[in-house]
Formats: C-alpha cells, structure tokens, sequence
C-alpha cells in the first residue's frame, strides 16, 4: 500500500509526533507498504484565497506558485492518507488546515446530492482512505471527537472513508496493524 504521511506538527522541538512519526514510517516499511512523508513547516505553502480558479480558469491546478501541487499529486497518488497533527487549541495545527484547503483542485465544482447531502464531484476517480493521528497533549475527548468530526467533512467531500483515527498515546505496533488490515 502507498502510504502519504502530511506532518502538520509546526515545532518538533515542542511536541514528540516527528519522532513517533519515524517509527511508524520504519514499521510500516518492514511490513512492505511504500510510505512517504511531508512535513508541511518545510513546504512553502500558501493559505488558499477561495479565487475558485482551480476551478474555472485552470482546472485542477491551483495558480498559487508553491508546493501545493505536490501535495496534491502525493495525494492523489496514495493509497492512504495520514493527516498528522499535535492537537493545538483543541485542534489540529493551522499548517495542516491549511495543506487540508488546499485539496480543493482534487474536487471538480459540480454538486451532487449524497445520502441527502450535497458533495462535490471528485476529479480523480481513485480516492484515498485517510487516516488521523494525533499528539492529544491536553485534549479532551471532546476535542478528539470535534477533530475526527472535522476531518469526517473532508472524508465525505473526497467520498472515501476515515480508515483510522489514533493517537500517538497508542503504540505504534498497533497503529501498524490497524493500516495492516485496512
């Protein structure tokens, strides 16, 4: 399985996910899957403006000049994606909302009606499962839930699922086995 790993945490030196991140990449290597990661704080990537442009003048392609692209087409090419963020005022980093607004070429502007709900239509017909984890630090489980609830929007728009949601408290042995078997 080609595995995407997007590292929001924005200080390493502050919360221990880079390092509890490394040795999830190493298990999920020995276990054979293809794991690559980007740490957002090292992209050079702009908040979207909500121009539509990815939309209506150059389809699928953001006109903002940075990494955004790459982090598309990482995302698009894996299997599962892992959002990886330290919980920040009672939620996930700013870096990873903004590598999350970012998705928007992913998804053409053309609504759909989905269980009763509408969703757009994705441009892509493969669509990763993504995955959460998350440093809790100090969170509640009010906070978790309100993250997972959060990132179930985006699970929605990219009509996929949410293939796990852990924390870092976990052992990465369990995490492992749990993308083993999704």
């Amino acid at each position: 399985m080609k595995v995407l790993i997007l590292n929001g945490n924005p200080n390493p030196e502050r919360f221990g996910l880079d390092s509890w991140l490394e040795g999830l990449t190493g298990e999920l290597e020995s276990a054979g899957h293809d794991v690559s990661q980007l740490r957002i704080r090292e992209l050079d990537l702009h908040a979207c403006t909500g121009c539509f442009h990815c939309w209506t003048k150059t389809p699928g392609i953001c006109t903002l000049k940075d990494d955004g692209a790459e982090v598309c087409r990482g995302v698009v090419a894996a299997d599962l994606v892992l959002f990886a963020s330290p919980v920040i005022m009672g939620h996930v980093s700013a870096l990873m909302r903004r590598a999350n607004e970012r998705f928007l070429p992913l998804l053409l502007p053309y609504i759909q009606v989905v269980e009763g709900e509408c969703r757009h239509a994705s441009r892509y017909d493969k669509r990763p499962k993504l995955g959460l984890v998350v440093e809790p630090g100090d969170a509640t489980g009010e906070d978790l839930e309100i993250i997972r609830d959060t990132v179930g929007y985006t699970v929605k728009n990219f009509r996929t699922e949410l293939a796990m949601f852990v924390n870092t408290n976990q052992s990465i042995g369990d995490v492992c086995h749990a993308i083993n078997n999704n």
